[in-house]
């Protein structure tokens, strides 16, 4: 099959198949003679992971069924394919584009072919040139020489120290940023050093708060002369795929900001603080609209703009800054009533920031604080004090090292804040910010990860031409519990979206994406909104998600991740089978069973099994199969599905999704929507009791009392019997009261009592049988020829018998006789 081109369009963030239309059926569906075409492509690595803004990068991606790759679907805007060039099955060399304007930092892409989307990989977008890593430069004295305002691309192998030599003047600064983690790569925990001329080390990093394992280090030049700045993995090791990404030059390297965060829309003046020139005044200008989290990356004009930025928080909330002294509780700053937010920084080892808090009884607050979030290295500790000064409620660690707590107000009067550090730390860079805030309704949507070793897997979604794809998707509510719609926006033209309201108290519902039979093959990244109403007005929460993209000790720990808050849609080539659900309105009685008729349509060549699952099934009920599927070379299979005796009455949506294999990738399609009736039970059964020598042929009587009667004949079948006994299926009709099954016990039926029994009930319901299962732990004995039938009361009943009766004369005894 030879691929298709895919051209980008930019401005609306797509990708357009040059397809031909409608392509005939048989000649798209023979993927069983063009396998890689069937696969999504997958990629194991990238290089160089970086791109220079305004300028045009070469990229090879190495993988597998690269070679029918149509195009690469951005997450952000401002990068564009320029072009691709397949150099064999594994391996994709891409030429991209980054605009003038396009965001600094980390972009996510996923590449796409006819039968979906790659996983999500990173490039990061840098104002540097990109210069490669010359061996052997493993000493100070095989140094690498380089210009300033560059990017090194290198690899720390095993052991390996990477060193690289440049020339300063005295007090020009020298600001080096490796990012190794944040490249969503291989783990590496860099290490970085910077040495003089003699050798003498000046200045090191392992860890920050800012970038986590990633090193940042600046300095100012105290002479002229050569500096070396040296890479190596933390504990000396490394290997071939341990890539970094080297930041050098003489650009701002603040750390933080203060205060760290302000109102949306507003021109904020702060601090920045951290670069070794010491605090910059700077004024920032945040984005109007909702609660956000902001990135400046600071400028003074030397260097041009920090590679890593600064966060801020922006939040409609009013600002209280700390006035020194405010260490203890007599000093505590006048704050007034909430909400707002409290700015300070913790600056000497032991610092305590205290604020008051003016608060009316029954008033409740939700307090949060912004430490480790906005790159500060504070492990925060805050605590609620009262009138008197003791604790009344308090936190160390909520969110990361940030805490969080909730406030609900014993009486009115006024109350302290107290922020401290977990362990005693400060410094000019340990700024908090505190957000003192009345809980409000949230909302957020995720897509399970039903695969933890395969966090990636099933976040995207690939709709065949003509079919329906179905994704479970989950709620997360704050402060409500009411229903919950969701809508999407940015579908690629020809597809739709449907999907039942989450119930009220509910936290899952089913994505149904369906393309026509002629939609165009295009990728786009799609928004997925949850929309709900409270007393306090509507609610709106994006699908979003977080990949984590390096992991490792302890316990798969995530080193990095991306934030998403887009969902990719592709529309791929029709697959090769077509799944069909012969019940347009199924019925399910409580503690009943249904077999639903599902069928596929399959593609000339398409021959694998199909194997069926329900993922979201009304509660108590459930698939009675481990694993139901449809054979190879089959057409069709029975769905059998259980409802407990809990199982809400009423109508319920299902859909039966159908998953194969074609040539190795798993393609998933899910039958159309249908309605799944839940009924009370028709009737109730008692089944007497009954005992028969082996090899007899024995009456066993059954009670029913109907509660619906049945329209017509409804067939009564007894389930349940030990072996070799059997028993015919009995008519019953609304009349009867009562109605007995001929059970035939075998010679070689086990001797024994035997409560297994019950009765499967078929009634007629227009016109198919509507099965339950009823009387259950009906009772035969089976005795031998010529035996005598054993005890039939319970071991409870005769020994409770045994205790109202004396053992001698069978006269009662006293109610309180114990029991021996």
């Amino acid at each position: 099959m030879t691929p298709m081109s895919i051209p980008i369009d930019s401005h609306k963030s797509t990708l357009s198949f040059r397809g031909k239309g409608r392509v005939l059926l048989g000649l798209v569906l023979c993927l069983t003679t063009a396998c890689a075409a069937a696969s999504p492509p997958e990629v194991e690595g990238v290089t160089p992971r970086v791109v220079r803004r305004g300028d045009v990068g070469v990229l090879k991606i190495s993988g597998e069924h690269l070679h029918h790759v149509d195009d690469l679907l951005f997450l952000r805007e401002g990068l564009r394919l320029e072009g691709k060039r397949a150099l064999g099955e594994e391996t994709l060399e891409v030429t991209i584009a980054a605009d003038e304007d396009c965001p600094l930092g980390e972009h996510g892409f996923w590449l796409v072919g006819p039968q979906g989307l790659s996983d999500l990989m990173t490039i990061q977008v840098g104002r540097f040139p990109v210069v490669s890593e010359e061996e052997s430069n493993d000493s100070p004295d095989q140094a690498q020489s380089i210009e300033l305002g560059v990017v090194v691309q290198g690899v720390v192998d095993e052991a390996d120290s990477d060193c690289f030599r440049v020339k300063l003047k005295k007090g020009e600064r020298l600001s080096a940023e490796v990012k190794a983690m944040r490249l969503g790569g291989a783990f590496l925990d860099a290490y970085l050093e910077i040495s003089d001329a003699e050798g003498r080390v000046i200045a090191s990093c392992d860890d920050t708060a800012l970038t986590r394992q990633d090193p940042v280090v600046s300095i100012v030049a105290e002479n002229d002369g050569d500096y070396v700045v040296q890479v190596r993995e933390a504990a000396f090791g490394g290997d071939y795929e341990s890539a970094y990404h080297l930041h050098i030059g003489s650009f701002c390297r603040s750390l933080v900001a203060y205060p760290a965060g302000g109102r949306p829309g507003e021109s904020l003046a702060v601090s920045l603080l951290g670069d070794p020139r010491g605090e910059r005044k700077a004024g920032i200008d945040l984005p109007a609209g909702s609660e956000a989290m902001h990135f400046h990356h600071p400028d003074d004009g030397e260097g041009g703009p920090a590679s890593t930025p600064v966060r801020i928080r922006s939040a409609d909330l009013r600002n209280v800054l700390e006035s020194e002294p405010n260490n203890t509780f007599e000093q505590a700053n006048q704050s007034g009533r909430g909400p707002f937010a409290l700015n300070g920084v913790l600056e000497t080892p032991g610092d305590e920031d205290l604020f008051q808090l003016e608060a009316e009884a029954g008033e409740v607050f939700d307090v949060a604080v912004y430490g480790a979030r906005v790159g500060s290295p504070i492990d925060s500790v805050i605590e609620i004090l009262d009138s008197g000064g003791e604790p009344i409620v308090q936190n160390d660690d909520g969110i990361v090292h940030d805490s969080t707590l909730r406030f609900l107000v014993p009486r009115t009067g006024r109350y302290t804040v107290r922020v401290s550090d977990h362990l005693g730390r400060g410094g000019a860079t340990h700024v908090y910010r505190v957000e003192v805030t009345e809980p409000k309704p949230g909302l957020a949507l995720t897509i399970p990860v039903l695969n933890p070793l395969k966090p990636q897997q099933g976040q995207t979604i690939a709709v065949p031409r003509g079919g329906r794809v179905a994704r479970l998707i989950a709620a997360r509510r704050r402060g409500f519990a009411g229903e919950i719609a969701v809508e999407a926006h940015g579908l690629p033209r020809g597809v739709r979206l449907s999907a039942s309201p989450i119930p009220a108290g509910k936290h899952l519902t089913l994505l149904q994406f369906e393309a026509a039979d002629d939609a165009p093959l295009i990728a786009r990244p799609v928004d997925v909104l949850g929309r709900a109403s409270a007393p306090s007005g509507p609610i709106e929460g994006r699908l979003t998600r977080r990949i984590g993209l390096v992991l490792g000790q302890p316990r798969q720990t995530v080193y990095h991740e991306i934030a998403v808050d887009r969902t990719p849609v592709v529309v791929t080539e029709r697959a090769p089978f077509e799944l069909i659900v012969d019940s347009p309105k199924a019925l399910l009685a409580r503690d009943g069973l249904v077999e639903l008729p599902v069928k596929i349509r399959r593609a000339p060549g398409f021959t694998s099994s199909v194997t069926l699952t329900t993922p979201l099934l009304p509660d108590w009920v459930e698939r009675s199969e481990d694993r139901v599927e449809i054979a190879s070379g089959s057409d069709a299979t029975l769905y059998p599905l259980t409802a407990g005796d809990r199982a809400s009455v009423g109508e319920h949506e299902v859909g039966v999704i159908g998953t194969a294999l074609v040539d190795g990738a798993p393609i998933s399609l899910a039958s159309e929507p249908f309605r799944l009736t839940l009924t009370e039970p028709h009737a109730k059964i008692a089944i007497e009791p009954a005992a028969a020598e082996q090899g007899e042929v024995v009456a066993l009587a059954c009670q029913i009392e109907w509660l619906h009667p049945p329209v017509g004949e409804a067939i009564a079948r007894l389930r349940g019997l030990p072996k070799h006994s059997s028993a015919p299926e009995i008519t019953v009709t609304a009349s009867m009261k009562r109605f007995e099954f001929p059970v035939t016990v075998g010679d070689a039926t086990p001797e024994s009592i035997h409560d297994t029994l019950y009765v499967e009930l078929a009634v007629p319901i227009s016109g198919k049988p509507v099965r339950q299962f009823l009387g259950r732990h009906g009772t035969l004995e089976v005795v031998p020829r010529g035996g005598a039938a054993r005890e039939t009361a319970s071991r409870l009943e005769v020994l409770q018998r045994t205790v109202r009766l004396s053992p001698k004369s069978g006269a009662p005894t006293d109610s309180t006789s114990p029991i021996r």
